[in-house]
């Protein structure tokens, strides 16, 4: 990409303390960011951009800033710990505003490693009391959405206990109510035909 070859040409000095930085920030938290091939490129050009005093405040942007340090709190502060380590081996002056531009890298680079990470590991059923065609219109709008991260299998009437605890699923997704499915202890999310925009993160917090 234009940003990689960017990235290729950049001062040593922005790569080796990205490198060093996210190795650092990989062994005090235990996340492995130096997979991420996109958030060192994203890190380097900052560096470059600080050490040239070319990072202008975007101030319009604060007010969503804020509501990402309320969602991701323990990221918000990996990117104090990471602008601290970094105003030590670079001298460079850091305010606030720095962190401000750094979370949102640490937080896409999070998304692609949890992504990573749980693809075909996680197991969801659909079970669903809707006929045949309703049926697989859904599941088939819950792979188009889920389907790189988890497997997806069914759909399953409600009363094919047996089929659907051959599975071993992880998370059930149902479209009758809840308390038919009292005796699991996994995630049970009981969702409409129409599958409304609240579901899908329902799911997607799940």
């Amino acid at each position: 990409s234009n940003k990689m070859e960017m990235a290729l040409v950049t001062d040593l000095k922005c790569r080796e303390l990205a490198d060093t930085l996210i190795f650092e920030i990989a062994q005090q938290y235990r996340l492995n960011f130096g997979e991420d091939k996109v958030l060192r490129t994203d890190i380097i050009l900052h560096i470059q951009a600080m050490l040239n005093s070319m990072v202008s405040v975007q101030t319009q942007s604060k007010y969503m800033i804020d509501e990402l340090r309320l969602r991701y709190p323990f990221l918000g502060h990996i990117a104090h710990d990471f602008c601290q380590r970094l105003k030590e081996k670079s001298h460079i002056v850091l305010g606030r505003e720095d962190e401000d531009y750094i979370l949102p890298l640490l937080i896409a680079g999070w998304k692609r490693l949890a992504q990573n990470r749980t693809k075909n590991e996680i197991r969801a059923v659909l079970v669903s009391h809707l006929n045949y065609g309703l049926s697989y219109g859904l599941l088939d709008g819950l792979r188009t959405r889920f389907g790189a991260r988890m497997i997806i299998d069914g759909p399953f009437p409600i009363y094919d206990r047996k089929r659907i605890d051959e599975m071993v699923p992880s998370i059930i997704i149902t479209t009758a109510r809840m308390d038919a499915f009292r005796k699991y202890s996994i995630p049970i999310l009981t969702i409409s035909p129409l599958m409304e925009s609240g579901e899908w993160n329902t799911i997607e917090k799940c």
